[in-house]
């Protein structure tokens, strides 16, 4: 029981495979031929063997594969079909899908080509052919025509070769490939073969005949008779430069007259061979014939190329290269330009006559060229080589070529010269011209003939140019033969001259220099002159030639006021030839204004922004108006300031900008073109100066005993200021001014003291006769008190105490004098007095001691019988001072 269980168990266990998935086929395409083929398919998982069905005309069976390919060979046509399915222990899949095949007949094979000889002399030969392109080729088909007859087949098999053996004749020859399916490719293309059994070889001929003419010209044919050889189907022709050259083999198939090409120059050989089928005989013997072209040209030489007129001249020439033997001659012609015959000579030429030169002689009996022709020929006239010379009679050397240019040597640039051409040159029927720029050498221009009458030539660069000819004669061939060359003759070429040079000077003389490219003759200077309002006022020409004295001057006058134009211009022949103008311009101006100091009435200094008061001129004569022109010393004239003022108004005021210096001028006027004003020059300046207040004043006390103003003074004594022209001060009508203003305001002094000039430094000597603190002060002024400097003060303490001093009111050289003076009390000395005499020193010398005068404050206050040898200027008296 327990058994039973356990196989139970396992049984219940066992893992069933799944049945394989279907799987697909593959094989070769659709169509098909007779063949083997492989068919093979997938293996899905699983797979332990397949199921193959197939069908073939209907019948279908089923096979067992372990492997996933067969293969199958199709020896019948039809359709084929088959398909697998995957099978295991659990069963087999679907079927797959068909392998469908349709077996059908093989395609038409490619044609095959032929092969073999072309010809046979014994009848044996054997034709050949390839395997084409094709499946299934089983057959070959082999047709053969006969002459020309009917196709007939000679083969039929699978080899690919054919052995024949025939007589005399033509065969033709055409292959046809076929396969299993009895599909064939059409015929081939033929093969000819020539059977030609040959006969035996013809004997050899003779010398061949050319009827005795043994001279021939390059490049003909040489006519050559074939004799007749029993046998001989054919004959070959040679020629050539040696008796075995066959440079020329010419065949023909019968006896008889015909022509064989020459070869090269010089000797040709002829033989003959006769031929047939089976050989040929071989050359017979040569026959030399002369091959010739035209000979070399003659070396000819004339007894005189230049001859005169009616003089002899022979003609020599040789005998040249490549003139034959016999049958050879010489043509001797004279031509002129008229194309008359002076010599016709034929001379026939025989090698048996050993000549190797030749000569004619002709009368040259007119001017003109003469074309020398020797002709030498080979048997005609169209073989024949010429040599030329020529002989020229001149006609006389050209006349002057200022007759042919009508003495007209001046042309203008671009224009055409006229030239005449001369009509009286014995034989002459063209001219040379020759025309080159002077000093160069001659350079050849064109050549006219004679019959042309005229001819032009063109004035192309400028400059000096020089004109020659030459007489010519033309030959009939055309060439010129020219005699010398004439004397020659100046042409001048010329345009427009460059602009004139020319100056007016202050006399109204004009001076003129000729410019470059004028003329050195026929040329003139053309003035004209035009007033301010536009007016001609001259017009003149004034004739120029080369050798005139230079500068040309013309005198020229101008009326009416304002600026004259004076136009020049330089000119060749005409007017149209005249250069650029140059324009001087002459100010015709009123007279010179006066110095302008007397307009501002002398007064030169302004302030700052103040109008300067500029009265006119009233007896300038003829003036309509005034121009003034003020501008800073040293600035831009774009600075100025310059009015225009009618000369009915009394004055004009021009505006004083600021501090500095100006210039002032006046200008006097005239109504110009157009009421415009013409003004004359200017006239010289007057120095105008702008001014403000001074810069204070710098000063100090001083006094003669050297005192410096730091002790007090005693009332009375005098004080000295001094100073220096402070920056700012004017030249002219500038003061200083000094107060002196005591402490209560009651008093002291004032005063001024006038700059001089360029007086740079001044003194002032006050006196002070109250005591009492004064301040004091200097000022520079500008011509009034508004135009000050500020003041500078300094204080000044002064004392009681001053002596009371008596002196004579005249003291005379020579006399005694006395003085005397007081001191009060509370007081003693200070200084000492001094007499003040006119020596400078302001010392004096006693008459009798000789020493220095001055008197001690100490002593008694009296000094009597004192004598002086100078006058007293000034006596000081003794200084006091508080005890």
């Amino acid at each position: 029981m327990k058994q039973i269980l356990l196989l139970l168990l396992l049984a219940s266990s066992t893992v069933v495979a799944a049945v394989p998935s279907k799987p697909s086929i593959t094989g070769p395409a659709y169509h098909i031929y007779r063949g083997t083929y492989d068919y093979s398919w997938t293996k899905p998982s699983g797979t332990t063997y397949f199921e193959v069905q197939t069908t073939w005309a209907g019948s279908t069976s089923t096979s067992r594969f372990t492997s996933t390919s067969f293969t199958k060979t199709h020896t019948d046509l039809g359709y084929y079909t088959a398909r697998v399915r995957a099978c295991n222990s659990s069963g087999c899949s679907g079927w797959s899908g068909y392998e469908v095949n349709r077996v059908v007949k093989h395609w038409k094979p490619n044609q095959t080509v032929t092969s073999g000889p072309s010809t046979s002399s014994s009848g044996s030969f054997t034709l050949t052919w390839s395997k084409p392109w094709g499946h299934g080729i089983n057959k070959y088909i082999v047709e053969r025509s006969d002459n020309g007859g009917s196709w007939q087949v000679v083969y039929s098999s699978s080899g690919q070769s054919l052995s024949q053996n025939l007589g005399n004749g033509t065969y033709r020859y055409r292959v046809e490939v076929c396969n299993i399916d009895n599909v064939c490719s059409g015929t081939g293309p033929e093969r000819q073969v020539v059977v030609n059994i040959p006969p035996p070889v013809p004997s050899r001929p003779s010398v061949p005949y050319v009827n005795w003419d043994l001279y021939h010209p390059y490049g003909s044919s040489i006519p050559v008779s074939v004799p007749s050889i029993s046998g001989a189907t054919s004959y070959y022709i040679y020629n050539g430069s040696s008796e075995s050259s066959r440079a020329v083999s010419k065949q023909v198939s019968s006896s008889g007259w015909t022509s064989v090409p020459s070869v090269g120059i010089g000797y040709n050989y002829l033989r003959i061979e006769a031929c047939n089928a089976s050989g040929c005989s071989g050359e017979g013997p040569s026959q030399r014939v002369k091959i010739f072209e035209r000979p070399s040209a003659a070396s000819v030489s004339v007894s005189s190329h230049l001859p005169s007129k009616n003089a002899a001249v022979t003609i020599t020439w040789n005998v040249p290269s490549g003139t034959i033997w016999e049958q050879a001659y010489f043509n001797v012609k004279c031509h002129t330009a008229t194309n008359s015959r002076v010599c016709d000579q034929h001379i026939p030429h025989r090698g048996s006559e050993n000549k190797s030169q030749y000569s004619h002689t002709f009368t040259a009996d007119h001017v003109g060229v003469y074309d020398i022709e020797v002709r030498t020929c080979n048997k005609s006239d169209s073989y024949c080589s010429t040599a030329t010379a020529q002989v020229t009679v001149l006609p006389q050397t050209h006349g002057k070529p200022q007759y042919n240019l009508n003495w007209d040597i001046h042309h203008p640039i671009g224009s055409d010269i006229p030239l005449v051409i001369s009509q009286g040159i014995d034989g002459a029927d063209a001219f040379d011209i020759y025309y080159y720029p002077a000093g160069n050498q001659p350079k050849f221009l064109k050549r006219v003939l004679k019959s042309d009458g005229s001819t032009t030539i063109s004035a192309s660069t400028l400059g000096n140019h020089t004109l020659q000819l030459a007489s010519c004669v033309t030959s009939r061939s055309g060439q010129v033969r020219c005699g010398n060359l004439s004397d020659s003759a100046r042409i001048v070429v010329y345009d427009k001259p460059q602009p004139v040079q020319a100056s007016i000077d202050s006399n109204n003389v004009l001076s003129l220099t000729p410019p470059a490219g004028m003329l050195w003759e026929n040329g003139y200077f053309k003035v004209q002159c035009t007033t301010p309002s536009g007016q001609q006022s001259c017009n003149e020409q004034i004739a120029y030639r080369g050798d005139m004295a230079l500068p040309l001057v013309k005198s020229l006058s101008f009326n009416g006021y304002g600026q004259h134009t004076v136009t020049v211009q330089a000119c060749n022949e005409n007017e149209r030839y005249c250069s650029s103008p140059t324009h001087k311009y002459v100010d015709v101006l009123p007279a010179v204004h006066g110095h302008p100091k007397y307009n501002v009435n002398w007064d030169f200094y302004y302030p700052a922004q103040s109008l300067m008061r500029v009265n006119l001129a009233k007896g300038v004569s003829g003036a309509t108006g005034f121009k003034v022109h003020l501008n800073k010393v040293n600035a831009p004239d774009s600075a100025k300031t310059e009015v225009y003022v009618k000369a009915t108004e009394p004055h004009v005021d021009i505006l004083i900008p600021e501090i500095a210096q100006y210039h002032l001028k006046m200008a006097t006027c005239v109504e110009g073109v157009n009421g415009q004003p013409v003004c004359s020059q200017w006239s010289p300046s007057q120095l105008i100066v702008a001014y403000d207040k001074p810069q204070p004043v710098s000063w100090y006390f001083s006094h003669p005993e050297f005192w410096n103003g730091t002790v007090p003074i005693p009332a009375g004594e005098q004080v000295t200021l001094n100073w220096a022209q402070p920056s700012g001060t004017i030249f002219e009508t500038a003061y200083y001014k000094f107060t002196c203003t005591p402490a209560g305001g009651i008093g002291g002094c004032d005063g001024t003291v006038r700059q001089v000039g360029d007086k740079t430094t001044y003194t002032k000597e006050i006196t002070l006769l109250k005591p009492g603190t004064y301040s004091v002060s200097i000022q520079s002024c500008n011509e009034s008190e508004r135009y000050c400097s500020d003041p500078q003060l300094k204080t000044l303490n002064v004392l009681e105490g001053k002596t009371h001093f008596t002196a004579p009111a005249h003291v005379s050289i020579g006399t005694p004098f006395a003085l005397s003076w007081d001191i009060p009390a509370g007081m003693s000395c200070a200084r000492n007095g001094s007499v003040y005499t006119n020596k400078g020193s302001e010392q004096v010398t006693l008459y009798s001691t000789k020493s220095d005068l001055s008197f001690e404050c100490t002593q008694n206050s009296t000094i009597t019988h004192q004598v002086l040898s100078t006058q007293i200027r000034k006596l000081a008296a003794p200084v006091l001072k508080q005890q």
